[in-house]
């Protein structure tokens, strides 16, 4: 059976760990917030309220998720109306309802844009462990650098071979770390990575070659 751990790393989307009723909790605890900070600071934001509630929605969004994020927006809309209002009650009046209208719609769009990005970070993390672990059960060596052709990662095979560990060369140039040589006139063979990044293709060396190690 897998464990909740693995479980996350082979799912598509991420497992929420905080309990639904915590996510809702942290929603209306949020604009409550909100609610005190604005009481606090009114005289210096009067009229506009909605910004401290914006922060809540967004915070409220990051923590819990899309629909604890939409209660918020719901709660401080209702909270911005009373706030707003000259007689400190719900107003239902047109500029009123446009008034609200317009800040619920900014709420949603806060929410949804903050919940969207949350997700696109865990998805990534998510991707980032599915390829660690990919490349590391693979038998042939494999080494993967970044766009400037610095080193991320090594599997097992690719440290035995070549005498670095994974910590060692992590983040040094490849072409500090793999080095081949022409077998015949033991010339150097430069260039092969940069093409490889450059062309986005597979380069086959056309003919035997000797890998360096570390110790040379």
């Amino acid at each position: 059976m897998l464990s909740r751990r693995e479980l996350s790393i082979l799912l598509p989307f991420p497992i929420r760990r905080s309990r639904p009723l915590n996510r809702y909790a942290s929603a209306v605890g949020f604009t409550l917030l909100a609610c005190i900070g604005t009481y606090l600071i009114w005289p210096l934001i009067s009229p506009a309220v909605s910004l401290l509630f914006f922060v809540a929605v967004l915070f409220a969004s990051w923590y819990g998720g899309l629909r604890p994020g939409l209660l918020c927006c719901l709660l401080s809309t209702i909270t911005c109306n009373f706030f707003g209002h000259p007689s400190n009650s719900i107003g239902v009046g047109p500029d009123d309802l446009l008034r609200l209208s317009v800040f619920m719609l900014a709420a949603v769009c806060v929410n949804t844009l903050t919940f969207a990005r949350a997700q696109a970070e865990e998805m990534s993390k998510q991707i980032q462990k599915q390829l660690a672990v990919t490349l590391k059960s693979i038998g042939d060596a494999v080494i993967t650098t970044d766009a400037k052709a610095r080193v991320t990662s090594m599997n097992s095979v690719a440290q035995s071979l070549l005498g670095w560990t994974e910590v060692e060369a992590r983040g040094r140039l490849i072409r500090d770390v793999f080095q081949i040589l022409d077998e015949n006139s033991h010339e150097k063979i430069a260039g092969v990575v940069p093409r490889v990044i450059r062309d986005n293709a597979v380069i086959a060396l056309g003919s035997s070659v000797l890998l360096v190690t570390r110790d040379g």
